[in-house]
């Protein structure tokens, strides 16, 4: 993932397999050195045992290297500018996937998300869908994602981004809560439950892809 989006949000305006490569090692670089850093620096890290202290720093690493892609983008003045809007619509998909995964990978590991599903009905969870899909949707269709003609209709916005993009925002839930053990022991209701509580945050995060990469 950090690969691919080195393409789009590298730290030089070069592109090509060896530069992406470079990118995401330097990426992964400072986030190691933020995650530990700051770890060390709370006196949060784990020093009984190296496996665990890797572990630690490897889960904080990962969000931390997407978000130096994403600063970088963001913070140096435009540079760059216009290489994310030449990316093609499996391109566009994958960035949108990339937010998800950014939100989720976040948000996963916590109680709260739990809590929330727990508590919540299968007709507020439905309205947490159709809310997730909607948001979406008006994010999607007001960023004019690359690939989006000048004057599409909201329906084939609706059709070519909305429904994929939310689609790739509970394949990234799942996968992130069945990576931190948050789907163990839930019978299909309580699973459904946690998947689209967290596709909520994972749906702002892929529409936002657009406006931050």
């Amino acid at each position: 993932m950090l690969f691919g989006l080195a393409h789009y949000a590298g730290f030089s305006a070069r592109r090509g397999a060896l530069n992406n490569l470079l990118d995401t090692l330097t990426a992964l670089a400072a986030g190691f050195v933020t995650a530990g850093g700051l770890l060390a620096l709370f006196n949060v890290l784990d020093h009984s045992s190296l496996a665990s202290a890797v572990g630690q720093v490897s889960l904080q690493a990962v969000p931390a290297a997407l978000g130096a892609l994403v600063a970088r983008r963001q913070l140096s003045n435009g540079g760059g500018e216009g290489d994310e809007d030449q990316a093609s619509y499996p391109g566009e998909l994958f960035l949108m996937l990339a937010g998800a995964l950014y939100f989720a990978m976040n948000l996963a590991p916590t109680e709260e998300m739990r809590l929330i599903a727990y508590r919540t009905t299968p007709l507020g969870a439905l309205g947490v869908l159709l809310l997730s899909i909607v948001l979406l949707h008006l994010i999607v269709f007001e960023a004019g994602f690359a690939g989006q003609e000048e004057k599409e209709s909201p329906l084939r916005a609706f059709i070519d981004f909305t429904l994929p993009g939310y689609a790739l925002c509970l394949v990234a839930s799942f996968a992130m809560l069945w990576t931190f053990g948050g789907l163990d022991g839930h019978g299909l209701q309580s699973l459904v439950a946690n998947v689209v509580t967290l596709a909520f945050p994972a749906a702002i995060g892929a529409a936002a892809a657009r406006l931050l990469v």
